[in-house]
């Protein structure tokens, strides 16, 4: 197999270059929007010195840092037709001499393509099979691109073990390419001050998506019941603004000034929010990783989530388990515990802070970067 850029750094005994050239294919953010992002730009920013990074897509800057890395990119922006654009940047990095290149959407692009001609290995990340269990809009899920993408991978990492079944049920996948390598956590309140609230309200906390299997509604009527005995509680959600569906919704149901939306914060305010709650409400049906529930944890809050896919595999014996079948009876009780039992509620907060010391980037990196030198080996 020809392995590009031998010519830079030197080898271990065992035959790995010490300095691995790296193509991300696809767009990469020092600030993610989205739990695809964030999972890259956490990884590239733990990986290791002797990692060289770059991305297939140009940078919308002159210049972008990731960490302490820079971040290289093709130097031709992309114009119509893209093709040509394409084509120009794959010729003028015909020499870069990548060792390894890390999908990051499904598909390659033309520089990528030609890597994957000359023998380059490529690695794929898995983050769930949502579309193929739970069913995906449109022409959104294309299930012969993806069994292409695994069957041209040299490796392909599982953000946990849950996934890493659902991959070997629905696609024709040698089970000794995979590696499951779960995700970190980002945010943590040991360096943030404590804002509390302006009126001493207490409030629970709901992030992310919310319509089809992140099963939002079903929070509805347990909370409308929890406000009746408990006039000053609210749900902050961090997302997309609700649409004119959910408005109406809430305001049948009466919860007009029990729901405040956040719309999508940064990482500070973030902080703030999960420091500040009562709890984390995770409904959702499947989860690849559910990267909320490590940050409540490391937040030192309690997530209350339904027990299903990775769920019991992040939570362990921790946070607070809803059977999928007794979903809004399980709220409502979890909840009402929750404001009544407050010493049960911080003995549960300190079991999930010391659980959440399992997941962090740093590992999350240091064994992605083992897998990059894996496959260079063979």
């Amino acid at each position: 197999m020809e392995i590009l850029g031998t010519e830079i750094g030197g080898a271990d005994e065992q035959g790995v270059k010490n300095f691995l050239k790296i193509l991300y294919d696809g767009p990469l953010s020092p600030t993610p929007r989205s739990g695809i992002e964030r999972y890259f730009t956490m990884l590239i920013t733990n990986l290791p010195d002797n990692a060289g990074i770059s991305c297939s897509v140009p940078c919308p800057r002159e210049r972008m840092q990731i960490g302490e890395h820079n971040v290289a990119s093709p130097p031709i922006p992309l114009f119509r037709p893209r093709t040509l654009s394409g084509l120009l940047n794959k010729f003028c990095w015909m020499g870069k001499g990548f060792d390894v290149v890390h999908w990051i959407q499904y598909g390659s692009s033309q520089i990528a393509g030609r890597l994957r001609n000359k023998g380059v290995p490529f690695v794929v990340t898995v983050h769930d099979l949502i579309h193929e269990i739970h069913g995906a809009p449109g022409e959104l899920l294309d299930r012969s691109a993806r069994q292409a993408s695994y069957d041209h991978a040299s490796a392909i990492i599982c953000v946990s073990e849950n996934t890493q079944e659902d991959l070997l049920r629905e696609y024709e996948v040698d089970p000794h390419k995979t590696h499951v390598i779960h995700h970190g956590s980002s945010i943590s309140t040991s360096e943030v001050k404590r804002e509390g609230q302006s009126n001493g309200a207490p409030y629970f906390l709901y992030i992310g998506p919310r319509s089809g299997y992140k099963n939002f509604k079903k929070l509805l009527s347990p909370l409308k019941a929890v406000a009746e005995e408990f006039p000053d509680v609210k749900l902050k959600v961090v997302g997309s603004r609700f649409c004119k569906g959910e408005k109406n919704e809430i305001q049948k149901m009466g919860l007009t000034r029990v729901i405040e939306e956040e719309g999508r914060v940064d990482d500070l305010r973030l902080q703030v929010l999960y420091s500040d709650a009562v709890a984390l409400l995770h409904p959702s049906l499947h989860e690849g990783f559910g990267i909320p529930l490590v940050e409540a944890m490391s937040c030192g809050i309690v997530p209350v989530a339904t027990y299903t896919t990775c769920v019991p595999e992040v939570l362990g014996e921790t946070g607070i388990h809803i059977s999928e079948a007794n979903v809004e009876a399980g709220f409502l009780n979890a909840m009402r515990q929750l404001l009544t039992d407050e010493g049960w509620r911080k003995q549960k907060a300190s079991e999930c802070k010391v659980r959440s010391r399992l997941f962090n980037w740093q590992e999350t990196a240091r064994k992605t970067f083992e897998v990059y030198s894996s496959i260079m080996r063979n």
